[in-house]
């Protein structure tokens, strides 16, 4: 059950982290300081999920990989930036969906 628990707190943390990297595409790359510095914090902890080696990993490297295009993007409007920023998004994307109906199955069978 902790494992769970842990595995949730980690999924709603990057889903968190790809709700701010969202807002870049929004605004168009057109970001403070403040953000693209808060941006840069989230590193450290999508780095310790994806190292922990669990379920999350794959969903976490792809988030990782839209922030640092997102952060790229806010930088410096780098249009391949924000083309990498929304493939890698699309695809952390597809693997929160999967991960979510496992949950959900997990939840179920456990019920």
């Amino acid at each position: 059950m902790e494992r769970t628990s842990n595995t949730q707190q980690q999924m709603m943390r990057i889903t968190e982290i790809a709700r701010r990297i969202f807002e870049v595409e929004k605004r168009k790359g057109r970001v403070n300081g403040l953000y693209i510095q808060s941006l840069e914090s989230f590193r450290l902890p999508l780095l310790q999920i994806i190292g922990e080696d669990n379920e999350l990993k794959h969903y976490a490297q792809h988030v990782l990989n839209a922030l640092n295009a997102g952060i790229e993007y806010a930088k410096g409007d780098d249009k391949e930036a924000r083309k990498q920023m929304a493939s890698e998004f699309m695809a952390a994307g597809k693997i929160a969906e999967m991960l979510q109906k496992e949950f959900e199955k997990r939840v179920n069978t456990n019920d």
